[in-house]
């Protein structure tokens, strides 16, 4: 019947509609045919010796151009909201995930390095790690991350696949032939990123002599030896160089992290930090390249060594719900309760004590077999547990990596592998203002957002006597932002976001970062658009020479600063300033603007949003005020109504999609 009507509609020279695929149904068909392309590689290895190679692998890998470096680029990749997924067990190979290659691996058959000294010789060790390299990621996943919102990824990686001048005197001395082709990759493998517009965070997952004992540290011998020895400490130091070297001028790379997991309470873990991020500051260009550090599962000690910092330095946190005998025997309703509640408060205070410089670098949707045991629907409890903590995440820090992308039995692991839980208990597309926007907009889209209109300067200026304190929680989602939201409030927890101002300000020794040598891109990379009042910026920004003269006159800061800008300029009542009160308006003016625009610009590059909020203010402050009396006396009145015009214009362009 269906046929006939088919041929009777064409006959007639009707068209027929051909139903659209869902954006659900794009997601089934890229885990489908992952799940083909796994079932056939396993189905070609059915009855015969494991451990040989019958068809030689040998695979040439073009060496990557990237793109030119681009300051005004890099800044959006670097300072935006992540939601991103780890590409965990591609260059650092965990057993659990991927047990096809440990197969014939020698001794306990556990960790990278049992790889390296299996499958009968380092020729066929590299030939059986070369092609999992090559086919366990590749360019159409980086394709799908992007369709649904993923902008970015964290890569974990190992000392032994950055180059054979590092392996000497260390556990993979000798094992140069397995690894010669990887470092290759691993600059595919962000060239790929980039032809995305995903950010990359390359992680030293696995770093001389183990920062943990674990097998996920490339050895399985459960020895921590990296901060015993001072050769490895210095040949984790020398790595690290060499990738921030090679990756400063790499627009997409959103940052370099030191090390993974370091045991929990090493003595003197601080002053080692110190130590390897002085030595990266010190490659050229690298002043402010977002360095990320792990907290030792210790939130609040590395919230505050961020604070005593001024750079861009990134505590990583890592949150699990299956580790311990508590969380073990937690009903999974229970876990969605604590990460709505004393998870989130934890979060949101050491955040904001980092001055949001905080990302959750692991996560998953994991629960024991126990904590689903007693549950009605556990397939519901376990969305409600994981979406909760995707909310969470994304609204208390800067960004969040789900771990991880993908398993060998992606098919019945919901607990880890992002492929399964793509539309099932996590969302079917990402973005930083809520699951329920668009993760891409269109040109007409775009031009919308960009040209969005500074408000009039009456309205930005105020009642005098008042200011926009609650800027310092800038960066969480949807519905934070909504325009009936109250302009003054507290975070909800008994605190007014003023104090948390007050409190990073004074970590920071009550002085904000004015070195000349930072100055050196701003023109490249200024905090807002031309379209808004660039005349009236030119004439803050002269300082003393133009407006002082002004202030001699007492005029009325509103009908002076209007009177500088291109649009209408209404009709002011004439008032009289004190230079004080002058310094403040165009304090708030030139705040408001910075913050408006920098939004702006971000929402403009596919609805991307600022997620290092403190960190934008720590760093560019020092360049917009240095030499400007206007502004030295009020620098907390411009973050504070930078903070305001960042979120007026993240309300304007909410309001669009909303």
């Amino acid at each position: 019947m269906l046929l006939r009507s088919f041929i009777i509609a064409a006959l007639a020279g009707l068209s027929i509609a051909v139903p659209t695929p869902t954006q659900q149904d794009l997601v089934d068909k890229h885990f489908k045919d992952k799940l083909d392309q796994h079932s056939q590689q396993s189905a070609h290895l059915e009855g015969r010796d494991e451990c040989a190679i019958y068809e030689p692998y040998w695979v040439g890998v073009e060496w990557p151009s990237f793109d030119e470096f681009d300051p005004a680029l890099a800044e959006i990749f670097r300072y935006r909201q992540q939601q991103s997924v780890n590409l965990g067990s591609w260059f650092v190979a965990e057993k659990w995930m991927v047990p096809s290659i440990f197969k014939c691996a020698a001794g306990l058959q556990a960790s990278e390095l049992d790889i390296a000294r299996g499958w009968n010789g380092m020729q066929n060790a590299r030939q059986v790690l070369e092609k999992h390299w090559d086919t366990f990621v590749t360019e159409d996943d980086f394709r799908w991350l992007s369709e649904i919102g993923i902008n970015t990824v964290r890569i974990p990686i190992g000392y032994w696949g950055v180059g054979n001048q590092f392996l000497w005197g260390t556990d993979f001395d000798g094992l140069g032939e397995v690894y010669g082709g990887q470092w290759a990759r691993i600059r595919r493998a962000v060239y790929w990123a980039s032809q995305y517009n995903i950010g990359v965070l390359l992680d030293l997952h696995g770093a001389p002599g183990s920062a943990n004992g674990q097998h996920i540290s490339g050895t399985s011998d459960t020895r921590i030896g990296l901060f015993a020895d001072e050769f490895n400490l210095q040949r984790t130091q020398d790595v690290l160089v060499y990738l921030t070297e090679q990756f400063t001028y790499v627009n997409n790379i959103v940052g370099i992290q030191l090390i993974n997991e370091p045991a929990y309470g090493t003595d003197w873990l601080e002053a080692y930090y110190d130590r390897w991020l002085g030595a990266m500051r010190s490659v050229p260009g690298a002043e402010d390249l977002p360095l990320y550090i792990h907290d030792a599962f210790d939130l609040g000690r590395y919230a505050g060594y961020i604070a005593g910092r001024s750079d861009f330095v990134v505590e990583d946190h890592h949150s699990y719900f299956v580790y311990t005998d508590e969380d073990a025997h937690t009903p999974a309703w229970l876990h969605g309760q604590h990460v709505n509640g004393p998870v989130r408060m934890g979060l949101e205070k050491e955040s904001t004590v980092a001055r949001r410089n905080l990302v959750i670098g692991e996560w998953s949707c994991a629960l024991t077999a126990e904590s689903l045991a007693n549950e009605d629907d556990p397939a519901n409890s376990r969305w409600w547990f994981c979406s909760s903590e995707e909310a969470v995440y994304r609204n208390v820090s800067a960004g969040y990596y789900f771990w991880s992308y993908k398993t060998e039995d992606c098919d019945q692991n919901p607990n880890w592998c992002f492929l399964r839980s793509v539309g099932d208990a996590l969302p079917a597309t990402f973005s930083a203002f809520g699951p329920d926007k668009p993760p891409h907009i269109n040109a007409q889209e775009t031009q919308n957002i960009k040209s969005l209109q500074l408000p009039d300067i009456n309205s930005i200026l105020g009642d005098l006597s008042g200011a926009f304190t609650s800027w310092f929680g800038l960066g969480a989602a949807t519905p934070m932002y909504r325009r009936d939201r109250p302009e003054h409030h507290g975070n909800g927890y008994g605190h007014d976001d003023n104090d948390h101002f007050d409190a990073w300000y004074k970590h920071n020794g009550g002085v904000w970062q004015t070195e000349e040598t930072q100055f050196e891109d701003y023109n490249s990379t200024k905090p807002t658009d031309e379209a808004d009042s660039e005349s009236a910026r030119q004439a803050i920004n002269n300082g003393a020479s133009q407006v002082k003269p002004m202030l001699n006159k007492m005029v009325d800061p509103a009908a002076f600063i209007a009177s500088l800008q291109s649009a209408t300029t209404p009709t002011y009542q004439a008032t009289t300033y004190d230079a004080g009160t002058m310094s403040e308006a165009a304090a708030r003016v030139r705040g408001y603007s910075d913050g408006f625009g920098l939004a702006r610009k971000f929402a403009a590059f596919n609805l991307s949003k600022v997620g290092f909020t403190g960190q934008w203010i720590s760093t560019n402050v020092g360049r917009l005020i240095d030499n400007d009396d206007l502004l030295q006396e009020n620098i907390q009145t411009y973050a504070d109504h930078f903070g305001r015009g960042l979120q007026d214009a993240e309300s304007r362009v909410l309001d669009m999609f909303w």
